[in-house]
């Protein structure tokens, strides 16, 4: 199945359930499969492997909650 396959099924789902689908996209999907992800504690390698990315700064793009100081390890030296 193609991006634009998944997309248009996307866009006419919203329309029958009612909502407008102007402001969303297939990105909104991988955008919530991100940040989701890394709420429940998915380490950003493992989110590149289900996306297929293979640039980590691509995964922080689509994480709507990205935070550099939440998840750095500086955080984790009790200073």
């Amino acid at each position: 199945m193609s991006g634009d396959a998944l997309h248009t099924m996307l866009l006419s789902r919203m329309v029958e359930a009612g909502m407008n689908p102007a402001a969303y996209g297939f990105h909104s999907l991988r955008a919530g499969h991100v940040t989701q992800a890394r709420r429940n504690g998915a380490s950003t390698e493992e989110i590149m492997r289900a996306g297929r990315w293979s640039r980590a700064a691509t995964v922080d793009v689509y994480d709507r909650e990205f935070n550099p100081a939440a998840r750095n390890s500086v955080m984790r030296l009790g200073l």
